[in-house]
C-alpha cells in the first residue's frame, strides 16, 4: 500500500513510523511505501530500511487527513481515497455534542459507505496512537492489540540500536538538556523551568519565539534547524533529557533510559510507544486532563480552559516529580 501522510505533524508521523514497523513485519502480505512530511524523509529512510519503503511523493493508494468532510469532498468526487484518523481522536475529547457535531458524525458515516473515506476503530481511540490509526488501514485491519503489544517490542529494540549506532550516546556527565516547547500548551512556562532547571540548556526550534521569554528569563537557550537529526544530536550529547510532548519527546524515547517525559495535555497510554517505560512519564493529575489539544497560534492564545499555560504546571506535586528526576 502507498500510503501519502505529507500533511502531518512530525510527532504524528513518527508514531505511524514505530507502529507500521511492527505491524508491516506481521503482516508482510504487502511491500508498503510512505510518504511523509519531507523533513524527516532522509533520517526515516535511514531507520526503517527493511520496514517499509520511504519516499518524497508519488502516486498514493490513501491519504491521510486531519481535514473535515467538507475539505475532503473535492477529492473524493475525483475518486481520491482518504483516511481519518484524528476523526475519533477529536470526538473523543468532546464531552457535549453539538447539532454540529451530530451533523458532521452522519456526513462521515454516509461518506465512509462509499468506501472513498475509511476511519480506524473506535475501540483502539485510547490507545497508542500510532497503532490505533495505522491499524485502520485495510492490510492490517485484523491485527488486535494484544498481537501487536506481544510483537512492538521486538522492533522497538531494532529501530534503538539503529538511532544509537548512527548518534551514540556520547553521555555528558553533566549536561541536562530541556526541550519545553510545543505547537499546543504544554509549553514550560519560563518561571517554572528557571524553578526547576535553573542550569540546564533549553532546546528550542529556531523560530519558536518562546525562545525569547527564556532568554529574557536568563537561562540557556540553544536554536536548532529543521533537520531532525539536529534533534538526535542534542538528545545524545546529554546525560539527561526532558522533554514536553512535542516531536523532540518522540525521538528521545530512543535513549529511554536517560529521557523522562512530561505530560500536561493527553495520556501516556495514547502518546508514548507502549515499550517506553513507564516510569519515565510524568503524567498530569490536572482536573482538566485530558483536554483537547489546541494549537497555539500565537503568544496570548489561550486553551479552552482560559489559559496560556497548562494548568499542570501549577501543581507543587507535579514539580516535585520533575525536581526528583533532575536530583537523580
Amino acid at each position: 500500500m502507498r500510503i501519502d501522510f505529507r500533511v502531518a505533524g512530525l510527532g504524528d508521523a513518527w508514531m505511524r513510523f514505530m507502529a507500521l514497523s511492527t505491524l508491516s513485519r506481521i503482516r508482510p502480505k504487502e511491500r508498503h511505501v510512505v510518504y511523509p512530511p519531507g523533513a524527516l524523509v532522509p533520517l526515516s529512510r535511514r531507520l526503517f530500511e527493511g520496514f517499509f519503503d520511504v519516499a518524497e511523493s508519488g502516486p498514493a493508494d490513501i491519504v491521510i487527513s486531519h481535514l473535515g468532510l467538507r475539505h475532503l469532498l473535492p477529492g473524493m468526487l475525483r475518486g481520491k481515497r482518504y483516511y481519518s484518523p484524528f476523526y475519533w481522536i477529536l470526538r473523543e475529547t468532546r464531552n457535549k455534542l453539538s447539532i454540529k457535531d451530530k451533523i458532521n458524525d452522519l456526513g462521515f458515516l454516509i461518506a465512509t459507505a462509499t468506501t472513498l473515506l475509511s476511519r480506524p476503530r473506535r475501540q483502539y481511540a485510547h490507545e497508542y496512537q500510532g497503532f490505533m490509526e495505522m491499524q485502520g488501514l485495510r492490510p492490517f485491519r485484523d491485527v488486535t492489540l494484544e498481537e501487536y503489544l506481544g510483537e512492538a517490542q521486538i522492533d522497538f529494540d531494532v529501530i534503538r540500536a539503529r538511532v544509537l549506532e548512527a548518534f551514540g550516546k556520547q553521555n555528558s556527565q553533566s549536561r541536562i538538556m530541556i526541550f519545553p516547547s510545543g505547537s499546543s500548551h504544554q509549553i514550560m512556562p519560563p518561571a517554572v523551568a528557571a524553578k526547576v532547571f535553573p542550569y540546564a540548556d533549553f532546546a528550542f526550534y529556531e523560530n519558536d519565539d518562546l525562545s525569547k521569554e527564556y532568554e529574557q528569563a536568563g537561562l540557556k537557550v540553544i536554536k536548532y534547524g529543521s533537520p531532525p537529526e539536529r534533534i538526535c544530536e542534542l538528545i545524545a550529547s546529554a546525560s539527561a533529557v526532558f522533554c514536553t510532548d512535542s516531536f523532540p519527546s518522540h525521538l528521545a524515547q530512543m535513549w529511554k533510559d536517560k529521557a523522562v517525559v512530561m505530560l500536561t495535555e493527553m495520556k501516556a497510554r495514547i502518546t508514548f510507544h507502549p515499550c517506553f517505560p513507564a516510569s519515565r512519564v510524568v503524567e498530569s493529575r490536572a482536573e482538566c486532563n485530558p483536554c483537547r489539544k489546541l494549537v497555539r497560534i500565537g503568544p496570548d492564545h489561550r486553551c479552552q480552559a482560559g489559559r496560556i499555560h497548562c494548568a499542570t504546571w501549577e501543581s507543587p506535586e507535579y514539580l516535585a516529580r520533575l525536581s526528583s528526576y533532575f536530583s537523580v
